[in-house]
């Protein structure tokens, strides 16, 4: 991919995503006011929702930093209130940062290795200007896989002074000690779950969502097979050489994802008989999402940490 990306050979789409984010530090053209808002707005859905002045922090000096995708916060609101629900009902100290509050990392599609360099600098700076003991990335798996195995003392070629993990390791470690209360009575409609290639496979996150969505949901049922033997959802992957588009979530690949590369992912689903796919992906997310609705089928595609805000309980 990086011979093919320094001749002018990635995809468009992915360049011009990659670009925004040398620009901005995200590749959704978020920028930090702008995150501020949301979080701002966010606190105010909070309060309406659980009667208790819960707070998304920024640039706070903390235990934890926790860094996620800027799609996510745009696309998926809940997701972040999922969060910010959980570090409060655990009593985690937790920030975000204005100049690192996205975790997704082009480069690794790219092949730009100097891109992957200056995104994994951005978290590692603020983590230690916030002098946190972990850096916890959110739900999106391609970002997890970079910030651990390619970032992280394996980039530096030295020790760090803080830990890297994920939301989903610190939430099951956090329900295996009953250190949140969840209601998974708040959650009645049938749930499965989505492994993203890019967690499962690439990352290693197979047990971690087991663990916390059967604590959340009344009815949980997994697609056959699962974890790191799960289909992929048929969103990713597959660039053509000629410089426009790939597979990884375009347009103009549209009707290939719904009719062919999707179509196991449309029967795993259905054998299931969830109202409800659970995924991290953001990617995956968009993949499921346009093929329930392709196929008119009645199920809601979103985040596992949005089921969470929903289950938690909270006392004042």
């Amino acid at each position: 991919m990086q011979s093919l990306h320094s001749i002018g050979l990635t995809p468009r789409k992915i360049c011009a995503i990659q670009q925004s984010d040398a620009r901005v530090g995200n590749g959704e053209g978020v920028s930090a006011p702008t995150a501020a808002q949301i979080a701002e707005f966010l606190e105010g859905e909070l309060l309406e929702e659980h009667a208790i002045p819960i707070r998304i922090p920024i640039d706070r000096k903390a235990d934890v930093l926790l860094v996620t995708s800027a799609g996510e916060i745009l696309s998926y609101p809940e997701t972040l209130m999922g969060y910010a629900a959980f570090f409060y009902s655990a009593g985690i100290d937790w920030t975000l940062s204005s100049h690192a509050f996205d975790a997704a990392n082009y480069g690794l599609f790219t092949g730009d290795d100097e891109h992957m360099r200056r995104k994994n600098k951005r978290l590692h700076d603020a983590s230690i200007d916030l002098g946190v003991r972990k850096l916890v990335i959110g739900e999106c798996g391609h970002a997890y896989r970079v910030a651990s195995q390619i970032g992280g003392k394996n980039f530096w070629r030295k020790n760090i002074p803080y830990e890297i993990t994920n939301i989903f390791i610190l939430a099951a470690e956090v329900i295996r000690r009953r250190g949140v209360r969840l209601d998974s009575t708040t959650n009645p409609t049938v749930v499965t779950y989505h492994d993203p290639c890019n967690c499962a496979r690439s990352a290693g996150l197979t047990e971690e969502p087991g663990e916390v969505l059967p604590a959340c949901v009344g009815n949980f049922r997994e697609m056959t097979p699962n974890r790191d033997h799960n289909w992929c959802c048929g969103g990713g992957g597959l660039a053509v050489l000629d410089g426009s588009e790939g597979v990884y979530g375009m347009d103009s690949f549209h009707e290939y994802r719904m009719t062919r590369t999707g179509k196991k992912k449309l029967e795993q689903v259905d054998q299931t008989g969830a109202a409800y796919v659970a995924t991290p992906c953001f990617n995956c997310k968009r993949q499921i999402g346009q093929l329930m609705e392709y196929h008119r089928r009645e199920v809601a595609v979103g985040s596992v940490f949005d089921l969470v805000g929903k289950a938690i309980v909270l006392r004042g």
